[in-house]
């Protein structure tokens, strides 16, 4: 399976089989970014009722023989670093990204994009800073594309951590988007209105 296509997701690598199934990860070739698919063992065409309850919701990309495949989007993680107790092997060292020259305008506007993400995950206990030890937060953030811990602006603020300029463009693209769907607010048809 590894380079076919499945739909328009080409299969990078196979991530994990078991009874249920099989997982690949995936790029999708019309946007680029990475994907999970998952294959269930169907019989003839499935029917949503068939379906595993967690994959239900999932968009079916094709079915090929007697199996279905259905896309999960992949979150790209941004600002998980080394150190603490488990789990963060291999990950970078924040030191290594400590940039007091950044333009400070784009530190901050980054920052408050950083603050702004919605709600992933909640988790128990609070993730040290590694540089000066204080809680940093027990949430993980995302815009839909990007995963990042709570903490994550706490490093940029206090710390003059910069984050790698692809993830940096990627928020002023996303920042301008919103702005242009942004139309003001009226409320005067609320105030006017009675039941």
């Amino acid at each position: 399976m590894v380079g076919e296509m499945i739909g328009h997701y080409r299969v990078i690598e196979r991530a994990r089989q078991d009874a249920m199934g099989v997982t690949y990860k995936a790029e999708g070739t019309k946007l680029g970014r990475e994907a999970i698919l998952e294959s269930w063992r169907t019989i003839g065409t499935p029917d949503e009722t068939e379906l595993p309850s967690h994959l239900r919701a999932l968009e079916v990309v094709e079915s090929i023989q007697e199996y279905t495949f259905s896309v999960r989007p992949c979150l790209r993680q941004v600002g998980y670093w080394k150190g603490g107790d488990r789990g963060n092997r291999g990950l970078p060292d924040p030191a290594d990204f400590v940039d007091p020259a950044w333009d400070l305008a784009t530190r901050a506007a980054t920052t408050e994009y950083l603050r702004a993400g919605e709600v992933y995950l909640f988790c128990c206990g609070l993730s040290p800073c590694r540089f000066c030890g204080c809680g940093n937060g027990n949430k993980d953030l995302t815009n839909g594309f990007y995963l990042w811990p709570e903490g994550l602006a706490h490093y940029l603020e206090r710390h003059t951590v910069r984050l790698p300029d692809e993830f940096v463009d990627h928020t002023r693209k996303d920042i301008r988007y919103k702005a242009e769907l942004f139309f003001g607010r009226d409320r005067s048809w609320w105030m006017r209105a009675r039941i």
